[in-house]
């Protein structure tokens, strides 16, 4: 062996690799906070937050209010943390703390802004009904693009106006 060669091995075993603009993966968990409410009430907010594929995705749930597996639009920078609550129209922003053990910042309702603290108590804990959801929303087979200004979409209501008609809008986080 050659002192290229051991060199080279010498790099590779002794200096791990790191790709660059990688993300913590210290976000990754099952998190808790409680939430005190200005009518007196303190749910338990619990937040689930990881990576599948290359993206940062999180569910929650808030018990006290029957919501459970809902979506959370998380946006991951260094240690700053931004997580959108859709179904709750709540934003948080904060910091993960140095350890990865707690999760620091200002929950933003619409009636109040709250300053909560999660605490790391696990791993993630997906429901199967999110990861299913999470897959169909990264498989394009999965999406029926309509027309940029929506007259294929007004060209289907309208064929069946003689119809009683349901119509559900979805539209991801």
């Amino acid at each position: 062996m050659n002192t290229v060669q051991m060199l080279l091995i010498a790099v590779l075993v002794f200096f791990p690799r790191h790709s660059a603009g990688s993300e913590p993966s210290a976000l990754a968990g099952h998190w808790i906070a409680d939430v005190p409410l200005a009518d007196g009430k303190t749910p338990k907010l619990v937040v689930d937050l990881g990576k599948l594929g290359s993206r940062w995705v999180g569910e929650f749930d808030v018990e006290e209010f029957g919501v459970e597996n809902y979506p959370v639009h998380v946006d991951l920078s260094d240690s700053k943390v931004r997580l959108h609550f859709s179904a709750a129209d709540g934003d948080f922003a904060g910091e993960l703390s140095p350890g990865g053990d707690r999760l620091t910042g200002m929950l933003d309702l619409s009636e109040q802004k709250i300053a909560v603290e999660f605490q790391r108590v696990g791993a993630v804990e997906f429901s199967e009904s999110f990861l299913q959801l999470e897959a169909a929303a990264d498989d394009p087979s999965k999406v029926q693009r309509l027309s940029a200004n929506g007259a294929e979409l007004r060209k289907r209501f309208n064929a069946d106006r003689d119809k009683v008609r349901l119509v559900m809008l979805l539209s991801p986080t």
